[in-house]
């Protein structure tokens, strides 16, 4: 019987909530909310009286409306809104870019980016971002950005001069937009 008031409390408050939200997106969003709420302190009693707030208030905690209207956990979200869509030239030749969290040379992906971490595309770690530095898995400077260069372990050193990156053999990288998470895809996979 509770099972079934359960679920008839659920389905009142889906209908509530919004019509954008599928039956088994909810269905599943209320059996994490009621495991929040019971692991918070909550009893299932306290649940079953107040199912339909506190599904809502664990989804306004937790998700949000990505760009395209769909429901994504919220740091899932932050972290697709830092990433950048930045694009490399050589030239007038486009030699790669990242999209949404993977590295293209030319057309291939050749890596990912994703919450600050560069990995190989079967998901091995290469390094990661630590503020002004790509560090590699153990921690150690592989990539450090100061004073409009950028030095490789190895003492390879590359200018910055506004969005162009220039190579010790005078080569010029323009990047469409210049951030540590576009340089560092390109210096990760380039």
């Amino acid at each position: 019987m509770r099972t079934l008031f359960l679920f008839l409390l659920m389905l009142l408050s889906f209908t509530s909530f919004s019509q954008d939200i599928s039956t088994e997106q909810w269905n599943k969003l209320s059996g994490e909310a009621f495991l929040d709420f019971t692991q918070r302190g909550g009893t299932t009693d306290q649940y079953t009286a107040n199912a339909s707030k506190i599904i809502q208030d664990y989804i306004k905690r937790y998700y949000t409306f990505d760009n395209s209207g769909r429901l994504v956990r919220r740091e899932q979200a932050q972290a697709q809104s830092r990433t950048s869509t930045g694009y490399f030239y050589s030239g007038q030749n486009m030699i790669g870019y990242v999209s949404n969290g993977t590295v293209f040379r030319g057309l291939n992906a050749v890596g990912l980016f994703n919450q600050g971490a560069f990995t190989n595309m079967t998901g091995s770690l290469l390094g990661s971002i630590s503020g002004n530095k790509i560090v590699d898995p153990l921690n150690n400077p592989l990539i450090t950005v100061s004073g409009g260069k950028v030095y490789l372990k190895g003492g390879v050193t590359f200018q910055i001069n506004g969005s162009y990156l220039i190579l010790p053999n005078g080569q010029q990288i323009r990047f469409t937009q210049m951030d540590m998470q576009n340089l560092g895809a390109y210096l990760m996979f380039f």
